[in-house]
């Protein structure tokens, strides 16, 4: 073996795929590649893991107490290699919210961009949701009930305990005469009155002639409904409308767009579930029965292999002889059904889910924290599917695009994107984009353009953390943080 130089065989680290390589001692070496390719992996998480870990291995046990240690790197052998001292440039940035898009401010900017131009749609029939007024209702429909006869009528809610000649008295008083009940037109004495009613305001004939009298009904009519209005037709349709963020039709209400609901960092725009980390931490059934090829009473159900949760294997084997479920099977070769049964339980049987419950009740106590850490991984969370908005935030569309959307494209495809939504923009909201786009050009031209503005800062590379200095670029500056 020669000792003039490192051996590397099978290095794995990162984004490093089976590296073999010799490196001469004594010499200066420069590693060089793009950005993502290594580089780091190979010289501090590698090479110089694996001489500090050798070099601190030399000390006794009460010594190395005190040092800083690393973990062994993935590497299947390294030799010829001395202690080594490192000066390493570290990303700084730990938690999980820090984004690309956060890092340089583009996530303020589109908040506030979505906030006054995006377009909410309905969650129950996807159409577009928009607040109504006498103008737009009217020419809305004059194309598809000119000429008709039309009953602008409003909704009223019936107060309970009320005496049904005080409704009627009520009602009469203020010229409300007529109910539109189950397609016919009835007086208000004989109608049924219900929890709510649809009173009629005026009945006209819907013609260009007619229209300021038509636009005073509905604005009556908005009035008194609550701003909600219905016209009926002789074809017994009803055409529903509302001066508030709400689609008739579905009878959905909405909460008007502010800018923190289209950030994952407020408790407004966060998914309710992730808080806005986009992951959740839940027992990992791979880990829980890590060999489904071992049956259950070889010891498949890893957690209660031990001692300590030795009666909860012989609750297990009384609830399978109960329910004929096989024991000496492969577990793997257990029907869906079984196996849900197990992992679920029952009225009779807590199941593998009901004994990982019992313990997050105990997880005060240190050790069964360290039991659950064995079996918990990170997942996808199941309700944002990992964008980190709530389900409400998604409903409104700019372009066509959610918010989550257009932080899942690549910087310079999110740049095209935007580049085309100039068009019918109001001047306070073509400002903000103005301002994304700006931002969004640097970074392309700064050579980061295939990052994604919902990529976590903690992932980035050395090189993609680093100012970068190239074509168009200002010296010194950072590509994510521009200014």
């Amino acid at each position: 073996m020669r000792n003039d130089q490192i051996i590397v065989e099978g290095a794995s680290q990162n984004n490093l795929q089976r590296i073999d390589l010799s490196l001469p001692l004594n010499r200066l070496i420069a590693v060089t590649g793009v950005s993502g390719s290594g580089k780091s992996s190979l010289a501090f998480q590698t090479l110089y893991a694996e001489g500090q870990r050798r070099y601190v291995e030399t000390f006794s046990p009460y010594a190395r107490q005190f040092l800083t240690r690393m973990d062994r790197p993935q590497v299947k052998r390294i030799s010829g290699i001395p202690p080594a001292i490192a000066i390493q440039g570290t990303n700084p940035i730990k938690v999980s919210r820090s984004t690309v898009g956060t890092m340089n401010e583009i996530d303020d900017y589109l908040k506030l961009l979505f906030a006054r131009a995006a377009t909410l749609h309905c969650r129950g029939c996807g159409k577009k949701v928009v607040k109504d007024n006498p103008s737009t209702i009217f020419e809305g429909v004059s194309s598809q009930v000119s000429g008709l006869e039309v009953l602008i009528c409003f909704p009223l809610s019936i107060p309970s305990g009320l005496k049904r000649g005080m409704i009627i008295s009520s009602l009469k008083g203020q010229g409300l005469l007529r109910v539109y009940q189950k397609g016919n037109v009835i007086r208000i004495e004989e109608a049924e009155l219900e929890e709510e009613v649809l009173l009629i305001y005026d009945r006209v004939r819907w013609m260009e002639e007619e229209k300021k009298r038509i636009m005073d009904s509905i604005e009556g009519a908005l009035r008194l409904g609550g701003g909600r209005v219905h016209l009926a037709l002789p074809s017994k349709e009803l055409l529903k409308f509302s001066t508030w963020l709400n689609y008739p039709h579905c009878e959905i209400s909405y909460r008007g767009p502010v800018p923190n609901l289209f950030s994952f960092n407020t408790p407004l725009g966060a998914c309710s579930r992730c808080h806005g980390f986009g992951r959740i931490i839940e027992i990992d059934p791979e880990l829980v029965i890590p060999d489904p090829k071992r049956s259950i009473e070889d010891e498949a159900i890893k957690p209660w292999t031990t001692n300590s949760y030795w009666e909860k294997y012989q609750d297990l084997l009384d609830f399978c002889h109960r329910h004929s479920i096989p024991t000496r099977i492969p577990w793997e070769e257990l029907s869906a059904e079984k196996r849900r049964m197990i992992w679920e339980g029952g009225l009779d049987f807590y199941g593998i889910k009901g004994f990982f419950q019992w313990l997050e009740g105990r997880a005060h106590k240190l050790h069964i924290r360290i039991l659950l850490s064995k079996y918990r991984r990170y997942t996808l969370c199941p309700t944002c599917g990992g964008t980190r908005f709530r389900e409400e935030t998604l409903l409104y569309r700019l372009g066509g695009k959610t918010i989550a959307q257009t932080y899942s494209f690549p910087i310079s495809e999110c740049l095209r994107f935007l580049s085309r939504l100039g068009q019918g923009l109001d001047e306070a909201s073509s400002i903000i984009l103005r301002e994304i786009l700006t931002k969004l050009d640097y970074l392309v031209r700064a050579g980061v353009g295939y990052l994604t503005l919902d990529r976590q800062s903690r992932t980035l590379s050395g090189g993609e953390g680093e100012p970068h200095c190239g074509p168009g670029n200002i010296p010194g500056q950072h590509p994510l943080y521009p200014g």
